[in-house]
């Protein structure tokens, strides 16, 4: 039987309402009780801990090509040492020979799994909290209550033998709704621990127009050598409540023998307040082989296109952010937080080439 596995930069659910999905979870035997979190609409107290906190793109598992079979995976090897000799291994030894699926999609055993997760420091009375964004609330999932599995990552499926570091781990998710792909630009990301830092119902899509008064320049981005004034295209700009969010992409210029061509090189985004008209942060996002900008979807197209960049309230003890700005195909995608000193929240993903 063919397998294909999945890895989502995006935990998705396929409808507005906040109503879940009946679980269809292969590997739930009980169900859990799915608690939400009612919307928070005071101001935050700036005192977010980015150095402790830890965020979890989601992804999927897929089996025989069918997006209907995808099991929902909080994947935590990122997190992991893993023993590199495989003297100690932390997956079964069954599964370490061959003879099985081609993923070997598994539940951990009890004594792996109590090894495990003290050694990426999550204890079974933690939680995981899963924001996802299109559903105004915030998902309380027991880590008690959670199967910690593990399957071959894409690269070494069909192997004849396996070590431990061949195999992705995490929680698998009890709902496969938070996982399918809809129609609209939706997120999710998870964070394990005692408390919820996300706040509920606060992020909204960006929809972007054309700025006819502001025009970013060359000194609004990095000053490298080979940018000229030439290469900044049009200006454009999103509101969300106080801000006024200014963009524009830059282009390299290189002279060739049949002319000048130019090249997408980064983006700017430019944070301002609309009281007092003052600079809050300026964001260079660059482009290239692991970093992909995401398209601007223009508010003219709010009802037709899909936008996959959002800005709000998204941690409780945090200031506004960003996120969606970029793809990531080598790493892991960043919250880009909305202040003067310009912190980014790393995700952790499972992006193994």
């Amino acid at each position: 039987m063919k397998h294909w596995v999945a890895l989502l930069g995006l935990a998705i659910v396929g409808c507005q309402s906040s109503k879940k999905e009946e679980s269809t979870s292969m590997a739930m035997t009980e169900p859990i009780d799915i608690q939400a979190d009612e919307l928070v609409v005071d101001p935050p107290h700036d005192t977010l801990d980015v150095s402790s906190l830890r965020l979890y793109q989601l992804q999927g598992v897929w089996f025989n090509y069918d997006p209907d079979s995808a099991l929902g995976h909080v994947p935590l090897s990122d997190d992991f040492r893993f023993d590199w000799e495989d003297e100690h291994p932390i997956i079964a030894e069954a599964y370490l020979d061959s003879g099985y699926s081609e993923t070997n999609y598994h539940e951990m055993t009890p004594e792996n799994r109590a090894v495990f997760l003290d050694s990426v420091r999550i204890a079974e009375d933690d939680t995981l909290y899963i924001y996802a964004s299109q559903n105004d609330d915030v998902i309380r999932l027991p880590v008690s209550e959670l199967k910690l599995t593990a399957y071959v990552n894409v690269y070494d499926q069909g192997g004849s033998s396996y070590k431990s570091y061949d195999y992705i781990i995490g929680f698998e998710l009890p709902e496969l709704g938070m996982l399918k792909r809809g129609t609209g630009g939706y997120f999710g990301l998870g964070a394990i621990g005692k408390e919820n830092p996300f706040v509920a119902g606060r992020m909204e899509n960006l929809f972007w127009s054309e700025s006819k008064e502001v025009q970013l320049t060359i000194e609004d981005a990095f000053k490298y050598p080979d940018l000229t004034i030439d290469s900044v295209d049009f200006t454009y700009y999103a509101e969300w409540e106080n801000l006024r969010i200014y963009t524009a992409d830059y282009y390299l210029a290189q002279e060739h023998s049949r002319g000048t061509r130019y090249w997408l090189f980064g983006r700017v985004l430019k944070v301002m307040d609309k009281s007092s008209g003052d600079e809050i942060c300026n964001y260079w996002i660059q482009d290239g082989e692991s970093t992909g900008l995401t398209p601007r979807t223009m508010a003219e197209h709010r009802d037709s296109l899909t936008s996959y960049q959002f800005i709000g309230q998204l941690f409780k003890d945090g200031p506004p952010a960003l996120y969606g700005m970029a793809w990531e195909s080598f790493g892991c995608e960043s919250v880009f937080l909305i202040e003067p000193r310009k912190r980014q929240v790393y995700t952790r993903c499972e992006n193994r080439h």
